[in-house]
């Protein structure tokens, strides 16, 4: 006849795991310092002299990248590129000068990347994780004059980059997350179009920028294999 209730097997479904490659978005918003220093007098600012100023804006970009997992432990690698319209004008006299005619600086921060390795941890359907690794920008500095004569210059700074985020997996394949990274590009210098007097550049320009990132993401592969259960004992 039929077996009774204590031959049927019941078993877990296999583990979802976060190993595989995944390809995604992500959007959000970033807040730098640009610092600008002047190394030649451009009068009426002086060598030495010095500004900052605090672009801000918004960005949208794409990330791809790789995940293995050792137990609870998650460690892999991503690269990430935005398009951002991250900037800031500022209508400044630059050395502190006593009523010099005023002059205007603008930074943009058009586009960032970076590759960075990643760890995290399991917790089930969450993952929280660190990041770190190369970062890079391009960097457009603007001057206008008070007669209204302006030129910019572009240069693309390297640097690094350290993040941590937490992700959800809300299926299989669909991931969710939040991530917060922190920029620092570097110095680079300035000025061949700023003055012809000086090849080596006369404004060194040091950014730095904190990003918040919304995420969404396609895992691609499968729940981790399982043995195959043991036929009932009779």
């Amino acid at each position: 006849g039929d077996g009774g209730f204590k031959d049927e097997v019941h078993f877990a479904p296999p583990p979802i795991t976060w190993a595989g490659f995944y390809i995604g978005l992500h959007a959000g918003y970033g807040w730098a310092d640009s610092d600008w220093k002047a190394l030649e007098d451009i009068p009426p600012v002086l060598a030495g002299d010095r500004f900052s100023h605090d672009p801000e804006g918004g960005l949208f970009g794409g990330h791809i990248g790789y995940n293995a997992q050792t137990g609870p432990v998650v460690w892999g690698i991503e690269a990430s590129i935005s398009g951002a319209d991250i900037n800031e004008s500022s209508r400044t006299t630059f050395g502190g000068l006593i009523d010099p005619p005023p002059i205007h600086l603008r930074t943009d921060i058009d586009t960032l990347w970076s590759v960075t390795g990643r760890i995290g941890y399991d917790w089930g359907r969450l993952l929280t994780y660190a990041k770190a690794g190369y970062a890079g920008a391009d960097v457009e500095l603007t001057v206008t004059d008070p007669l209204a004569f302006r030129v910019s210059e572009s240069k693309t700074h390297h640097g690094w980059t350290v993040g941590a985020g937490i992700e959800y997996l809300a299926s299989e394949n669909l991931v969710l997350g939040l991530e917060y990274n922190f920029y620092d590009f570097g110095d680079e210098d300035y000025g061949r179009r700023f003055a012809l007097v000086n090849p080596n550049g006369v404004v060194e320009n040091d950014v730095e920028l904190h990003t918040i990132t919304a995420r969404v993401s396609y895992k691609f592969g499968r729940r981790a294999p399982i043995a195959e259960p043991l036929p009932p004992l009779k």
